[in-house]
């Protein structure tokens, strides 16, 4: 059912508390200079904007810098702008005098789907024909329905690590904050195992961020120092055997009710400020699938990956398949990028360009041996192009675009891939051209290799481990 908000002419905005799930449509008077706030709980929410040059661009001010999407055409301000906005779950889209104006998929899981939905309260009175239905609400996501929430600050603790010495918050954090790892155990969790010793790789690279490393798990101080010394860990470990700072940050597996597993944590990452408030948080409901420290420094930090295979080199663009990581194990997440690089003067046409246009494009092969979401383009510039009266999305220069592959279970991995080497084929299609006129399309294939690693079965000594409870 729509509900007209004639009120508005009364109230200074409007408030949807409808699970963060609704449809809205109105009308922005021409000159008025609004901003839609959504989603929001307190400071912070997703904002677009009516206004000038950026009539319709989505950002996430006070939790990530830059556009989150834009209208793949500029819409000038100064004239009445019909717009419908959607939020369902973690897509959004906006469509703006009847046309789609771009669709966005939230990718960070913690970021909350519930909030507030408001215009301004100068211009709030001004929307015309401003209506808004509910929509049924979305199950929050795993990640939201365990642990502190993004800006919330986390509970004070203090615990020994694998030295034996004292640590807490303060002593943990680097200038910006830290980077905190739960995990199961390092003892009998393959993956736990996997996700320290990736993260203890990344760790220099990370301070070099302004953040420290630390990971938490239920095992005595003792396991984690044999461990450390096996695996040549430098990073705190911190010992939580009684799992009360876990029972403190609200993250229990509360399927694990006996046996030595326990009181462990459902594993993830919390990605702390300096005042400890969480910035970001990374879990998974299967523990089997955890992302890598190198896969968020380069999707939330933008830390340019390593290169994962050879270069393509064409006379006018120069394509770099990277990866996150380069040695790779079961269950991870991984983030897989195509970093292009147009010769000077040409430009090629982005997702989203009329349908007189070829806009890059970027597939991979199928396999068995991972899942892959869709890709992740960077927002494009927009620009007249010669001989057509709209502005046209185009990328000049290097541009990255990226997408993350789940990989199936160690087992699988080990028996499919050829001696110990997963590779990924994929083609990336493209049209360059200049400003008087486009070069024939080239498909470019790539090839990514990665490494695959055995797991580490080995454990702790006998009287080192958890006996079953």
């Amino acid at each position: 059912m729509w509900f007209l908000a004639i009120l508005v002419a009364i109230l200074p905005s409007l408030s949807a508390q409808s699970g963060g799930n609704f449809e809205m449509r109105g009308e922005v008077p021409a000159g008025i200079s609004a901003e839609l706030r959504f989603r929001a709980q307190g400071a912070l929410g997703y904002r677009v904007r009516f206004f000038g040059d950026g009539v319709g661009q989505l950002d996430d001010p006070g939790r990530r810098e830059g556009l989150l999407a834009a209208p793949a055409s500029p819409i000038a301000g100064g004239k009445p702008i019909a717009f419908r906005l959607t939020a369902n779950g973690p897509k959004i889209e906006l469509e703006i005098d009847g046309r789609p104006a771009w669709s966005y998929t939230e990718k960070v899981a913690a970021i909350p789907s519930i909030g507030a939905a408001s215009f301004g309260p100068e211009n709030g009175p001004l929307i015309r024909n401003l209506q808004l239905r509910a929509l049924s609400d979305t199950p929050r996501s795993f990640a939201e329905r365990y642990g502190p929430g993004i800006g919330e600050r986390v509970p004070e603790f203090r615990a020994v690590d694998q030295a034996g010495k004292l640590q807490d918050l303060v002593s943990l954090r680097g200038p910006k904050g830290l980077w905190l790892l739960f995990v199961r155990s390092a003892d009998w969790c393959v993956y736990c195992k996997t996700q320290l010793v990736e993260l203890g790789m990344r760790a220099e690279a990370i301070a070099r961020l302004g953040y420290n490393v630390a990971a938490l798990s239920y095992d005595q101080p003792a396991a984690l120092a044999h461990f450390a010394r096996r695996k040549s860990i430098a990073f705190p470990l911190l010992a939580d055997p009684d799992s009360k700072i876990i029972d403190a940050f609200g993250i229990r597996n509360e399927a694990a009710t006996t046996g030595f597993a326990k009181g462990v944590p459902h594993p993830g990452y919390f990605i702390l400020g300096a005042d400890g408030r969480v910035e970001a948080k990374y879990m998974e409901e299967d523990y089997k699938e955890r992302i890598t420290a190198s896969a968020v420094m380069s999707g939330s930090f933008g830390e340019r990956a390593a290169p994962a295979g050879a270069a393509v080199d064409r006379p006018r663009i120069r394509v770099t398949p990277t990866a996150s990581v380069s040695v790779v194990r079961g269950g991870q997440k991984v983030t897989l990028s195509a970093e292009a690089m147009l010769g000077r003067g040409l430009h090629a046409y982005a997702p989203g360009a009329p349908q007189e246009f070829i806009p890059v494009s970027w597939k991979l092969s199928p396999s068995p041996l991972f899942k892959a979401a869709d890709p992740e383009w960077p927002v494009p510039e927009t620009t007249k192009i010669f001989g057509f009266d709209e502005k046209v999305p185009n990328y000049t220069g290097v541009f990255r675009v990226s997408r993350e592959i789940s990989l199936a279970p160690q087992a699988a991995l080990l028996k499919e891939s050829a001696g110990g080497a997963l590779t990924v084929q994929g083609e990336f299609r493209y049209q360059a051209c200049n400003d008087h006129l486009c070069f024939p399309p080239e498909t470019i294939p790539l090839t990514w290799n990665l490494l695959i690693e055995g797991a580490d079965r080995e454990r702790v000594p006998k009287e080192l481990q958890r006996p079953d409870r």
